[in-house]
């Protein structure tokens, strides 16, 4: 028995032994550990007290810049507003259209709504006086090109007739270069109703 417990007292000494061996592995591998940390953090601390004062300057660079374009921008802006004053103060009292130009408009409408011709009564024929396109002969192929889905579907509506027909035959005064209902060929017809 005896032999026993000195056996039993060697194996428990031999497991201590191999745990002070690991503790002390450990402690080893932590104190290097402790050691990288602490030169990291002294190359850190280095480099950031070597950068501060060019931070700082940098800092205080942008800073400067910023306020000289922040007043720059509020004298523009006073500027402008005194000139939107002026401009107000200037109009004050006067009217924003004269009499002149009112009378001009309603001659201008009036022309258009009655085909400007010397009778001044409404011109029935006109998209504006009621007329429509309710015909027409085939289109040229540049228009057909230039038609979407909407258009085509809007045609089928209408029997065929292109939604703008009314607007490009039926309106008052001129029309520009490509606002007018261009048909295929050098004969065609347009059916108008009343």
């Amino acid at each position: 028995e005896v032999e026993k417990a000195a056996d039993k007292d060697e194996r428990r000494d031999e497991a201590l032994a191999d745990r002070a061996s690991a503790l002390e592995a450990s402690l080893k591998a932590l104190a290097k550990d402790v050691r990288d940390v602490k030169t990291d953090l002294e190359t850190l601390f280095r480099v950031t007290d070597d950068d501060a004062p060019r931070v700082e300057n940098t800092k205080d660079g942008i800073s400067s810049k910023l306020e000289l374009e922040l007043v720059a921008l509020r004298e523009q802006v006073a500027r402008h507003e005194d000139e939107v004053r002026r401009k107000i103060e200037g109009w004050r009292g006067k009217p924003l259209v004269s009499p002149n130009d009112v009378e001009t408009e309603v001659k201008r409408r009036l022309a258009l709504a009655t085909g400007a011709d010397s009778t001044n009564k409404v011109d029935y024929a006109l998209f504006s006086g009621g007329g429509r396109v309710v015909g027409h002969s085939a289109l040229s192929p540049l228009v057909a090109r230039a038609e979407g889905p909407l258009t085509h579907a809007l045609k089928s509506i209408r029997g065929g007739v292109h939604p703008r027909a009314d607007e490009w035959v039926l309106s008052g005064g001129a029309n520009f270069a490509g606002e007018c209902l261009a048909l295929r060929g050098d004969k065609g017809f347009v059916d108008v109703r009343l």
